[in-house]
C-alpha cells in the first residue's frame, strides 16, 4: 500500500486545487513504475467535452499499455453515501497494484462552501474487481 500512498500524495492536492478552483474536475491518473518513478498518465482523442466514463475508459486503457506496478485514478462523482444515504459529491479513487488481489474504489465526500473552502467527510472504501492487473 505504500505505492498506493505515494501515488495518492501527488494526486490528491492537484485534485484539490481543481475543486477549489472550478468545482470541479475530469479524471486524473498517475502510475508507479517498477523503478518506483511515479508518472502522470493522460489522454486525448480530440474530444474537448468528453464523458467522465470516456476518460475513465481510456486512461485504464492507457495503464494496460504501459509497464506499471500500481495505479490510482482519481474521479469526480455524485454518489449514495452509505453513512447517511444520501447523494453526495465525492471524489473516487480508483486503486489498482500488481501486488493486489483486488481493486478499490474509495469515497471522499466533499463539500465546497461559498468561500470556495473545501472539506472533506469520512470515506468509505468498495472493493472491485480487478480491470487493468
Amino acid at each position: 500500500m505504500e505505492d498506493i500512498q505515494a501515488l495518492l500524495d501527488v494526486t490528491f492536492a492537484f485534485v484539490d486545487d481543481l475543486l477549489v478552483k472550478y468545482g470541479e474536475f475530469y479524471p486524473v491518473a498517475a502510475a508507479m513504475k517498477s523503478d518506483n518513478t511515479i508518472v502522470h498518465v493522460g489522454t486525448y482523442d480530440g474530444n474537448d467535452n468528453p464523458s467522465t466514463d470516456k476518460v475513465l475508459e481510456d486512461l485504464k486503457e492507457a495503464l494496460r499499455e504501459g509497464e506499471y506496478k500500481a495505479a490510482v485514478i482519481l474521479f469526480d462523482v455524485k454518489v449514495d453515501n452509505p453513512a447517511t444515504q444520501a447523494k453526495t459529491d465525492a471524489v473516487a479513487v480508483w486503486v489498482e497494484s500488481k501486488h493486489l488481489e483486488e481493486a478499490y474504489h474509495f469515497y471522499y465526500p466533499y463539500t465546497l462552501n461559498d468561500t470556495r473552502e473545501l472539506e472533506y467527510g469520512e470515506s468509505w472504501v468498495v472493493n472491485k474487481a480487478k480491470e487493468v492487473y
